[in-house]
C-alpha cells in the first residue's frame, strides 16, 4: 500500500513539474550585423508560454524585442503553459526592409516550423529543437 501512494505522489509531483516548465535554447549570431527578435505567444485567454532573452541587453526581455549583437550568443528561455509553447517571433534584420516570421510550437523544447522564408540566413532546430543560427547580413 506505501508503494501505492508512493506512485501517486510521484506522479502529481511529475505533472506539476511539467505543467509549467522551462527550456533554455539559443539565438546564435553568427553575422556581422544585428538582428531584432521578439515573441508573440498564441493567447487562448493566457499565453501559451513566453520567450525570456537572458544573457543580452534588452530593454523587454519577456518576448522582447531583443536586438542580438553580431558575433553574440542570446540565450532564450521557453517557458509553457500546461506543458506546451507555442507562438509566432518576427525577426528583422539591422538592414530594415521586410523581416520574416518564424512559428514555434511543442511540448517541453518547442520546435521551429521550417519555413524557406528563413533560409538560407537562418537556419532553424539547429543544433537543437528551438535554436536558431543566423548566418547572413540581411535576408
Amino acid at each position: 500500500m506505501r508503494l501505492f501512494y508512493f506512485c501517486v505522489l510521484s506522479f502529481f509531483i511529475f505533472l506539476s513539474t511539467v505543467a509549467n516548465a522551462t527550456c533554455v535554447r539559443h539565438i546564435y549570431n553568427k553575422s556581422a550585423r544585428p538582428w531584432t527578435f521578439k515573441a508573440i505567444p498564441l493567447n487562448n485567454g493566457e499565453n501559451i508560454g513566453n520567450v525570456w532573452f537572458e544573457n543580452i541587453k534588452c530593454l523587454n526581455p519577456k518576448n522582447g524585442p531583443c536586438t542580438i549583437p553580431p558575433n553574440a550568443v542570446a540565450a532564450i528561455k521557453y517557458t509553457t503553459t500546461d506543458g506546451r509553447a507555442s507562438g509566432i517571433m518576427p525577426i528583422q534584420t539591422s538592414a530594415g526592409g521586410v523581416g520574416r516570421t518564424a512559428s514555434y510550437d511543442g511540448f517541453g523544447c518547442p520546435s521551429v516550423r521550417r519555413d524557406p522564408a528563413l533560409a538560407p540566413a537562418i537556419q532553424i532546430n539547429v543544433p537543437a529543437d528551438g535554436d536558431f543560427v543566423i548566418l547572413k547580413n540581411s535576408w
